[in-house]
């Protein structure tokens, strides 16, 4: 039977052989320059990308938005030609209830309905659409001629509380008039988005932050 310190030796020469060692392993580690270096490319990364991630979401709601109003007044369109009857987008104060003022202030929600009675009022059963208030603190804004409603009639035409049938909505968010819309109503009824705020028409004073 081998000795204690015969074994010993044996399993020393075993554990060097397959590379073990009894020196400690040294870890590196970042230096201060590494971490500073990394601070100054995150805090670069960060300066330019968060504006342009925001300017996205930004377009992202405009365009939706602006696509929820023309859907409805096409929406009313379709309505009044369907039913013989004349269909209304109507101003709200609070997306169900019919505004009684022509200050123009779409951003609070509207209603769609269709005025089968003939008596310019909601009445029960006439609702086709309801829209909440926008978000995101935007604007929609009409003139005096769109200030409370835009009407179709059963030929598709349109017509504003002010009698005449065409005209223009202004849609504006937080970036001022150089990022807004409008929503054009031509002679016929039909409807244009105008993106280029040189062209703009007919734009209330309030319309733009």
């Amino acid at each position: 039977m081998a000795s204690p310190i015969a074994f010993c030796k044996r399993l020393d020469v075993r554990s060097r052989s397959e590379g073990f060692s009894d020196m400690p392993t040294k870890h590196r580690g970042f230096t201060l320059i590494e971490l500073l270096i990394t601070v100054v490319i995150a805090a670069l990364v960060l300066t330019f990308a968060v504006p342009g991630f925001q300017n996205i979401i930004r377009n992202n709601r405009r365009a939706a938005q602006v696509n929820e109003f023309v859907t409805s007044l096409n929406l009313a369109r379709s309505e009044a030609i369907k039913a013989s009857a004349r269909a209304y987008v109507w101003r709200s104060t609070n997306g169900t209830t019919l505004a009684t003022d022509s200050t123009g202030v779409w951003e609070n929600g509207w209603v769609v309905f269709v005025d089968r009675n003939g008596d310019a009022a909601l009445d029960a059963g006439e609702t086709v659409q309801t829209h909440a208030a926008l978000e995101g603190g935007a604007r929609l804004r009409g003139p005096g001629n769109f200030g409370r409603w835009i009407a179709y009639l059963p030929s598709g035409t349109s017509l504003g509380n002010g009698g005449l049938p065409n005209d223009s909505m202004t849609f504006c968010d937080s970036r001022g008039i150089e990022e807004g819309r409008q929503i054009v109503v031509n002679f016929t009824g039909r409807t244009r988005v105008e993106d280029d705020h040189n062209n703009f028409v007919s734009v209330p004073t309030d319309a733009c932050p």
